[in-house]
């Protein structure tokens, strides 16, 4: 499905208490989430929301409710230039880059949770 930035984040902290946008810090994570969005569905996938937002200036990636954000690391990529809004834009030579867009764009995204387990406890 796809939504506005806010109703995605709202949409994914409703789900658990556990809860957030996305993600990505690293490669790695970054070509997970694109694989999977384009496994689901028949239509491919060429943007979507994750939770990489910017507060006064500084980036940060969503957690969930009552949790600190954590601030992005220069070594999972390079910050957008401009504030506000980011998506993942996959582009037509097969490259992709957080890219600054309004925050009204309608785009899929995606959910994560914490993952706990015995060797990491949660209170959740």
């Amino acid at each position: 499905m796809a939504m506005n930035r806010i109703n995605a984040q709202n949409f994914c902290h409703g789900l658990t208490e556990s809860s957030y946008l996305v993600s990505e810090l690293d490669e790695q994570k970054r070509a997970f989430n694109w694989e999977y969005l384009n496994a689901k569905g028949s239509d491919p996938t060429h943007a979507f929301y994750n939770g990489l937002t910017s507060y006064n200036g500084t980036w940060w990636w969503d957690q969930p409710s009552g949790y600190p954000m954590w601030p992005l690391n220069p070594m999972s990529g390079a910050a957008p230039a401009r504030s506000g809004c980011v998506a993942d834009m996959k582009y037509s030579d097969g490259t992709y880059s957080w890219t600054p867009i309004s925050c009204s764009n309608l785009f899929r995204f995606l959910c994560e949770s914490v993952a706990c387990d015995t060797d990491n406890y949660c209170d959740f």
